[in-house]
């Protein structure tokens, strides 16, 4: 089916409902404090001490980033300002993350800072880690080596998937807009499917870890990225049928945890849709938040290089000391990345 061009995706009433306070900004600072309390235990070399761990992070992570980088786009209209708007969100503080951690690295390093800066390993951090290619390049010279994983940033990884998504969105919004949403939506997760089925069964022939990173590249995540935009697409009925959604969500995880069917894991971006938003709009006392910066993007990116560096210089500590350490050093660099970077 084609849709006319001219009809709005999303009806301005409903862009004008999602303008009220809400509770997301509480949802991404839950799940923000979820990871830096995951990645500890995993750098410390800790049984896992929360009950949300990084995969269900990263994956929530890609959820909300379909929901309101659709918004953002439809807002504007504009690819060009849309592009620059993601770069501007996103590019300058990781950068700033990457450079940093580059710089700062020598205060961490077996090597003097001489032979540190002028290794080869330093310069090609920077550049791999600056152009997203933070698999080439996982670790600076002599950094970390001591510790339980030597990577000076190993969440970094999640940054190249989410700009593969910046890349296809407008694309997807052009197929929305000409073929209907239910179609282009449906054939996309397909897709996604088919080819993380693909990357595993090759890992599984092959043994071949090249195939198990495919899987775990934009392509593979895509069903979370379509689950966020189409909870903004039918947020109208997702509001007014929501005790049906609730009963889809259970009955995919029950389905999931207690029955021999490995498929019916591909449906689990519809379980986060209906967990997150649920939460996000529905829950009043998480509105509480709605006017407190968001800085969990920061959050992300600069926890696990303050949670290496700590693990090294205060070995002996008791954990939970360093942890809450690292959680409010965390929150005081995101703080002032989000004033160094912020647009309006």
């Amino acid at each position: 089916m084609t849709t006319n061009a001219a009809t709005p995706l999303v009806g301005e009433a409903t862009l004008q409902r999602l303008r009220q306070p809400n509770g997301m900004t509480a949802v991404r600072y839950f799940l923000a404090l979820s990871l830096i309390a995951t990645h500890f235990c995993v750098l410390a070399g800790l049984p896992l001490a929360w009950w949300v761990d990084g995969d269900m992070v990263v994956k929530s992570f890609f959820v909300i980033s379909g929901f309101f980088v659709l918004y953002s786009y439809l807002r504007t209209g504009d690819v060009k300002q849309y592009a620059r708007r993601r770069f501007l969100r996103t590019y300058p503080l990781y950068f700033v993350v990457v450079a940093g951690s580059t710089a700062l690295g020598c205060l961490f390093s077996t090597l003097p800072a001489g032979q540190y800066f002028t290794h080869p390993q330093t310069w090609r951090y920077l550049l791999c880690n600056a152009l997203f290619l933070n698999f080439a390049e996982p670790s600076l010279p002599g950094v970390f080596t001591a510790n339980v994983m030597p990577e000076v940033n190993g969440s970094l990884w999640f940054m190249k998937v989410l700009v593969g998504f910046y890349i296809l969105l407008p694309f997807i919004v052009w197929l929305l807009r000409r073929y209907g949403r239910v179609s282009v939506l449906a054939v996309l997760f397909l897709l996604s499917v088919g080819y993380t089925e693909w990357c595993r069964h090759l890992y599984a022939t092959t043994g071949q870890r090249i195939f198990d990173l495919l899987h775990h590249q934009t392509p593979g995540y895509l069903p979370y990225f379509l689950a966020g935009m189409a909870a903004l697409l039918f947020f109208d009925r997702l509001r007014r049928h929501l005790g049906w959604w609730w009963v889809v969500a259970v009955g995919i995880e029950l389905t999931a945890r207690l029955a021999d069917f490995p498929l019916i894991i591909h449906l689990k971006p519809v379980t986060y849709a209906v967990v997150l938003f649920t939460a996000g709009w529905f829950v009043r006392p998480l509105r509480v938040l709605h006017r407190v910066p968001d800085i969990t993007y920061g959050m992300y990116l600069i926890h696990v290089p303050v949670i290496q560096a700590l693990l090294q210089e205060c070995r002996g500590t008791t954990p939970w000391l360093l942890l809450a350490s690292a959680t409010a050093i965390t929150a005081l660099l995101a703080y002032y990345g989000w004033l160094l970077t912020k647009t309006k």
